[in-house]
């Protein structure tokens, strides 16, 4: 009903399945220094999407900071895009008689992942998103398929693997580059960021063997459909002394901040950084439904909620609008 008051057009199939939700259970509790939360979703025999096989983990490298691996069904994905184009959402002619849309669910799936790293002394950070190949030449195909979008698209193998770099696409910052491996695709925005993951599943080294992720295998283990990683300790270290520079900079520029805050009393960044320790996700499909786990200095659950909370704030002006 908010979907439609906002001109949205509903997907039967998804609706379908909310209805097929008999209960939700949801429990937060203190784990010593950190927050663990546990919902279970009520939903007898569950449609299985596919199951993890973390093949993925093999890009990673113990300095990974992000990892989100999860099983991915592209036919509903997909089938909701196809509804979207049907309920009037302006697409490009070229996108709506591609063969993508038939090509990519055959050729891809179900074992997805996103990684970030981020190095010192870096102003962002680094990642891919990787993709299983599920039939290999119906991904040659849907690549050469793409190139008929972006005929623009520049193709160069190095080491058995084949690059695609999009020259409309570039910019100062990014250059959206796709590597295709054996078993895997790989999306980056960088062809040097590409190479350093594929160097690093030859070396055998992954976050896996890393002594910061030992909290997290018991989780990565049972995961069968979503599991979720993030070393906040990495992260606040890369982060903090950027945004330290920032508010110290506009304490001293902006007027009457100095009032507000006094930048001399801002902590350093290992006092805090001590402390934290990584977030862990798991979603397991069972017989009766879904577990979901998150633990960590705040869960994964609530840093979503969090962000969902501030989008929804970000946009309120053009919601109201509308």
């Amino acid at each position: 009903e908010v979907g439609a008051s906002l001109g949205a057009q509903p997907v039967p199939q998804q609706v379908e399945q909310l209805r097929k939700v008999e209960a939700v259970g949801a429990t937060t509790k203190l784990d010593e220094a950190n927050l663990r939360d546990a919902i279970f979703v009520l939903r007898r025999n569950p449609p299985d999407v596919g199951s993890l096989n973390h093949a993925t983990m093999k890009f990673t490298s113990p300095e990974t900071a992000v990892y989100f691996a999860f099983a991915s069904d592209f036919r509903q994905i997909l089938g909701a895009m196809s509804n979207a184009i049907a309920a009037g959402v302006p697409t490009p002619p070229a996108i709506q008689n591609s063969r993508l849309a038939q090509l990519i669910p055959q050729a891809f799936g179900p074992d997805c992942a996103i990684s970030l790293w981020w190095a010192p002394q870096q102003m962002r950070p680094s990642g891919f998103i990787a993709v299983q190949i599920r039939d290999k030449p119906k991904a040659e195909e849907s690549v050469r398929e793409l190139l008929t979008l972006l005929p623009d698209g520049q193709v160069t193998e190095s080491e058995g693997i084949r690059y695609l770099s999009f020259p409309s696409l570039q910019s100062a910052f990014v250059n959206p580059t796709i590597a295709l491996d054996t078993d895997f695709l790989l999306l980056g925005v960088d062809p040097g960021e590409l190479g350093q993951s594929l160097q690093a599943s030859k070396a055998g080294e992954s976050l896996e063997k890393s002594p910061v992720f030992s909290s997290a295998l018991p989780a990565f283990k049972t995961a069968n459909e979503v599991f979720g990683f993030a070393d906040t300790k990495l992260l606040f270290e890369r982060g903090f002394p950027l945004l330290r520079q920032v508010i110290v900079f506009g304490a001293a520029v902006v007027p009457g901040a100095s009032d507000v805050i006094d930048a001399s009393k801002l902590p350093e960044t290992g006092s805090i950084a001590k402390h934290l320790q990584p977030i862990v996700y798991s979603q397991t499909r069972i017989p009766e439904g879904y577990l979901v786990e998150s633990t960590g200095p705040i869960t994964m659950n609530q840093a979503a909620l969090l962000g969902g909370l501030a989008g929804a704030w970000f946009l309120k002006p053009t919601v109201a609008e509308q």
